[in-house]
């Protein structure tokens, strides 16, 4: 990922290790909050998004940074902007405040998803490595 020419938007690589951890801590927090309130029986109504958010992340890294396919990336991310959106929606109702910390994790992924359009933009849907 390092060897190839980055848009302008692109952040340093060195944060990007730093943003990916504050938004996993921050998505674990939500879901520990969510289910520290919610009654069992409401519990797989909050689950899926959770899950789902860790499959989309999974793959979308695994399509981006190991396989350098960003068209890939592309078609994951924009499923992963809206399910990150639809998780506010459905965490406020267990607690506003799971849904509150959702939306720094909304932001970075709607970030990401800008950052991948510009790779896309730049280099086509696969990004070749330059040496």
């Amino acid at each position: 990922y390092h060897f190839v020419y980055q848009p302008m938007i692109t952040p340093p690589e060195s944060l990007y290790p730093i943003l990916w951890m504050i938004y996993n801590i921050l998505l674990g927090a939500s879901f520990i909050i969510i289910v520290l309130n919610v009654d069992s029986l409401e519990f797989p109504k909050f689950n899926y998004p959770y899950i789902t958010n860790l499959i989309l992340e999974f793959l979308w890294c695994y399509a981006v940074f190991w396989c350098r396919q960003v068209g890939w990336g592309l078609v994951i991310i924009v499923p992963y902007v809206i399910l990150s959106f639809k998780t506010i929606l459905v965490f406020k109702d267990g607690s506003p405040t799971a849904a509150k910390i959702n939306y720094y994790n909304f932001a970075f992924i709607l970030y990401m998803a800008f950052v991948n359009m510009a790779l896309v933009n730049e280099h086509g849907l696969k990004v070749e490595v330059y040496f």
